[in-house]
């Protein structure tokens, strides 16, 4: 059996075959080391963006990861620990590059080629390879002709000093996220450029504390339960955004962050302007973060005739024009009383009515 590549889920596949009583296979990495994304990606701030417990094998939890969010080396040192424990290491062979596998039908096996010239051939082959092995370099014109430092935030240049410079950032990724911010602290002037302005939620990092860790090292179950917890939060708050009624539930129930930006999310739309920082002509009021939608009227299914349309959610003086004010003052969660109109938690929200009066309508 072959499997290509030494990161997660590569070990994880060779670990469950030595669980199931399989020890003939090999593990073919390209690199000198394993850990795939989280050998390669080392930029400022690298981390990972889903909570520790649950960004883990669950057949072996890690009772001191130091925070909620690990960061990178905290996750590489996890994994060479998890190779050590299982005696992975006789079974990865390094510096090998698979350039080719085709399966032989006649014979029944892979045959898998490499970049130094060997072949391998096996009953059983697992490319683990992942989605982020090779980064994307965007085709600028002239790209070469830049006299400037340049490289891929996933193969990020260390030898490079970027104290006191001016540094461009090219996309607002995952990774942008997070570098960028750290790039503050020490460059003289940052500029990013985004194609398209991406959904950012402030997240929630603290550090672990020292009886939390004697917790979960002496008491398994309790951090397993957590790790349940976090999963099972996670897969809620995926259906709750197909599903409108469990969305305004849960979004009411989580932290005040998450229950923030979605209430930004729903009140914007996917059909909105970007969330960039806007204000009305002639506006009183400060900034919104999301345009005000224009106004518009209803027309009732039986009798066709137009009404005047309801407030929105965000408090708005004046008649609807061009110069319209918007204020940015928090609005409350809060329902009608006479047609169910149910708001999101921000200015300028779009409000859609409920109830048998109201089906068919939609308020701006």
């Amino acid at each position: 059996m072959l499997i290509v590549g030494a990161g997660f889920g590569g070990i994880g596949t060779a670990i469950e075959l030595k669980r199931a009583g399989f020890t003939e296979f090999t593990i073919l990495e390209s690199a000198a080391e394993p850990g795939g994304v989280w050998r390669d990606n080392t930029y400022p701030g690298a981390a990972c963006d889903i909570p520790s417990p649950l960004y883990s094998f669950s057949f072996e939890p890690n009772p001191r990861w130091p925070k909620r969010f690990s960061h990178q080396p905290d996750i590489l040192a996890y994994l060479r620990r998890v190779i050590a424990k299982y005696g992975l290491e006789p079974h990865i062979r390094y510096r090998t590059e698979v350039t080719g596998a085709a399966f032989d039908e006649a014979r029944g096996l892979w045959r898998v080629e490499t970049r130094g010239g060997e072949t391998f051939e096996a009953t059983v082959f697992v490319p683990a390879v992942g989605q982020l092995s090779r980064p994307a370099l965007p085709d600028i014109p002239n790209r070469e002709s830049f006299a400037g430092d340049a490289f891929h935030s996933a193969r990020w240049d260390h030898d490079v000093d970027l104290t006191g410079k001016r540094v461009a950032v090219i996309g607002t990724g995952a990774s942008a996220v997070q570098f960028v911010p750290e790039l503050r602290k020490r460059a003289q002037h940052v500029t990013v450029f985004q194609r398209t302005p991406p959904y950012v939620m402030a997240k929630s990092d603290p550090s672990y504390r020292r009886w939390q860790h004697w917790l979960f090292e002496h008491l398994p179950p309790t951090q397993l339960l957590g790790r349940l917890r976090i999963f099972l939060l996670a897969e809620y708050a995926t259906y709750a955004m197909t599903a409108t009624r469990c969305w305004r539930r849960c979004s009411s129930c989580g932290p005040p962050s998450c229950a923030a930006a979605t209430s930004r999310i729903r009140s914007c739309g996917p059909n909105s302007s970007p969330p960039t920082r806007w204000a009305a002509s002639g506006s009183s009021s400060p900034t919104s973060t999301c345009p005000p939608s224009p106004s518009r009227t209803s027309t009732s299914r039986r009798g066709g005739s137009a009404r005047s349309p309801r407030r929105a959610c965000g408090s708005r003086t004046g008649r609807s024009s061009r110069r319209t004010s918007w204020s940015t003052a928090p609005v409350s969660r809060r329902r009608s009383s006479s047609a169910g109109c149910r708001c999101a938690a921000s200015a300028g929200g779009r409000c859609r009515t409920s109830g048998p009066a109201a089906r068919g309508r939609t308020w701006a």
